[in-house]
């Protein structure tokens, strides 16, 4: 048997810079519990890279945990902060005990900023700071005493900026966004939106875009987008609406999740995202496009998903079907009780691999549309066909022997029937 005494420690063994990497996956108050084990790890922890706050926290008054997190930063050792987190929702903290945090995150060289909190107030050594990479935000309320129309923003190795804002916007969050040079990917939210100016966003570095208004109380005017080597957009909620897109040369992948009340817009922000080689489309309102003169073409798309209402007929479906001829994967999504029109006769579709069908309930039009589908689709490799709860087995048999009896312009295309409980299209940011 093995005495105590000839147990080895190895965790305790390994070189100091490993055990502040393993401190620092934690967060900073388990970290700085580890203190307690002996008198070799008393000191470990003050040398960990990434200071990681929530409201989960084990004190049960504020003052107290105040006084953990002043303690923490004036014990730490690190030269330089990889990540500072402070995720404090349920409660209250003052905006000035906040702010004087961030400005001793930026006095470590702090890389990466992630403040979740009600009431937030920035201060002025933020918005001219190089070593900081990535900036997250989210808030209530933002306060930014010192930070005028006149002052200048400079952060000029941010490549990540995330947003998020409960209440109406103000100039500061699109000045922040202008001082970031490098930007290569950019998330907006906004709850409420109560302006009605224009908006430019003119960002040559961007790659990755997400833009989401929830609510409005006023017009918006238009938010115009100049992205030339942008390769990811999500647009959510109403901005769809009002977003002129004036460069997207470069987009491989758009998802659209948006109420549209009028054709124009629709249209315009279809022809921005037309080059894309996957689109996912989750439209919430059912309006007809008139006159499809005005629908554009998609030349490179191999990937579409179509989720919710894309007007009277589902016209768009038609016209992305007649302009595919690269398309290889199809999935439908439609909503309850909705009916679906076979394509018209100069459809295209070439290359069309996989189709997913959902929320089918077995009627006389989708049958058209799948007897069509099956008829013409000469490399097509599979159908499946997704059926909600609602889907009798008795229908299903139907269905199968109906489909059975369709000629299948490609001997390899298998069909598949699968059941699973359709809610309607959630956002595409959930």
């Amino acid at each position: 048997m093995t005495s105590r005494s000839n147990i080895v420690d190895r965790l305790s063994s390994l070189p100091e810079e490993i055990l502040s990497h393993i401190l620092s996956l934690m967060p900073t108050k388990f970290a700085m519990r580890t203190s307690v084990l002996s008198k070799r790890w008393r000191h470990t922890w003050n040398l960990v890279h990434n200071l990681d706050f929530d409201d989960n926290h084990p004190f049960p008054e504020l003052d107290r945990f105040t006084e953990f997190v002043d303690r923490v930063f004036d014990l730490c050792k690190t030269t330089q902060v990889k990540i500072f987190r402070l995720n404090f929702f349920r409660f209250y903290i003052p905006e000035s005990i906040v702010s004087k945090w961030i400005n001793k995150a930026l006095g470590l060289n702090v890389c990466e900023i992630d403040v979740r909190v009600r009431h937030l107030e920035l201060p002025l050594s933020l918005f001219n700071v190089e070593t900081l990479t990535k900036l997250t935000l989210h808030f209530t309320f933002l306060h930014c005493p010192f930070l005028d129309l006149q002052s200048s923003v400079n952060l000029p190795c941010v490549k990540n900026l995330e947003i998020v804002i409960l209440n109406e916007p103000c100039e500061y969050v699109f000045k922040v966004i202008h001082g970031c040079p490098k930007l290569e990917s950019l998330s907006l939210r906004i709850r409420w939106w109560n302006h009605e100016e224009d908006y430019s966003l003119k960002l040559p570095t961007l790659k990755r875009l997400e833009l989401s208004i929830s609510e409005s109380t006023s017009l918006i005017n238009k938010v115009v987008v100049n992205v030339p080597n942008l390769e990811y957009l999500l647009v959510d909620g109403i901005l769809c609406s009002h977003l002129v897109i004036e460069n997207l040369s470069s987009l491989v992948k758009a998802k659209m999740s948006c109420e549209v009340h009028h054709d124009h817009p629709e249209v315009e922000l279809l022809k921005g995202i037309s080059e894309a080689e996957s689109l996912i489309l989750a439209f919430k309102s059912c309006n007809s496009i008139e006159d499809r003169r005005y629908l554009p073409q998609f030349p490179n798309l191999k990937l579409l998903e179509v989720k919710g209402y894309v007007g009277h007929g589902y016209q768009l479906i038609h016209q992305i079907l007649k302009s595919g001829s690269e398309l290889e994967d199809l999935c439908i999504e439609k909503p309850r009780g909705g009916h679906w029109k076979e394509p018209e006769r100069t459809c295209m579709l070439m290359n069309l691999k996989t189709i997913k069908y959902t929320e089918t309930r077995g009627y006389d039009l989708n049958i058209e549309f799948l007897k069509y589908m099956l008829g013409n689709l000469k490399v097509l490799k599979g159908l499946t066909i997704t059926c909600d709860t609602m889907f009798s087995e008795k229908e299903e048999e139907c269905m199968r022997a109906k489909l059975s009896m369709f000629p299948r312009a490609s001997k390899d295309c298998q069909v598949h029937f699968t059941r699973s409980r359709i809610y309607p299209t959630a956002s595409l940011f959930s």
